[in-house]
């Protein structure tokens, strides 16, 4: 479902900083939804500033976003403000680029950079109408995947290994991943989404 943009402006003008659930920045990509096979919402569990600050965040946009027949939309944990009045008016967690859903998404990833994010991922499925439990989902839900230096070791790392065999994906890290030994330098992925190859 797409968010009637009146509902949505109603909101913004009860809220403290507006412009971080607006969209429409330079390079924002945006697919009409029955052109792609795959619709993917790229999760940040923090707020919209912290958010478009993190580099891996615009390398993973662009490298969906350049598939033709997949779409990447940005999602970030709204401040208390704005989820109260979400929650209050019964407006879903919503894409910066089209206003869809989250829980319209065939698949959404979380990123996990650090422990105090992980009550976030909570409460953005929540608004974003997404059962937390995996066995409460039903076909029609999303896929939910969670992956980043957060993950605190080689062996939970190693899980996003096994999904990326089932989804015939590859698995790119950051520095920080690679540096903490979670995965090999081969993996380590750059600005331009290339390994790197430090002189």
């Amino acid at each position: 479902m797409t968010v009637a943009n009146e509902k949505i402006e109603a909101l913004l003008e009860q809220v403290q900083k507006a412009p971080r659930y607006t969209g429409g920045e330079m390079n924002t990509v945006v697919k009409p939804w029955d052109t792609v096979a795959l619709h993917y919402g790229f999760c940040f569990p923090d707020t919209y500033e912290v958010g478009m600050s993190h580099l891996g965040m615009k390398i993973l946009y662009g490298l969906v976003n350049r598939e033709p027949d997949s779409v990447c939309e940005r999602f970030f944990m709204p401040w208390t403000d704005m989820m109260a009045l979400m929650e209050q008016e019964d407006v879903p967690l919503f894409s910066m680029e089209s206003r869809r859903a989250l829980c319209d998404f065939d698949m959404i990833g979380f990123t996990l950079q650090y422990e105090m994010s992980y009550s976030n991922i909570l409460a953005m499925m929540k608004l974003g109408r997404v059962s937390l439990l995996s066995r409460d989902r039903g076909r029609d839900e999303p896929i939910v995947v969670a992956g980043g230096y957060g993950v605190g070791s080689k062996e939970n790392f190693d899980m996003l290994f096994e999904l990326a065999k089932v989804l015939h994906g590859e698995v790119g890290a950051s520095r920080a991943a690679v540096d903490a030994g979670f995965c090999d330098h081969d993996r380590q992925i750059g600005q331009t989404g290339v390994t790197v190859d430090p002189k």
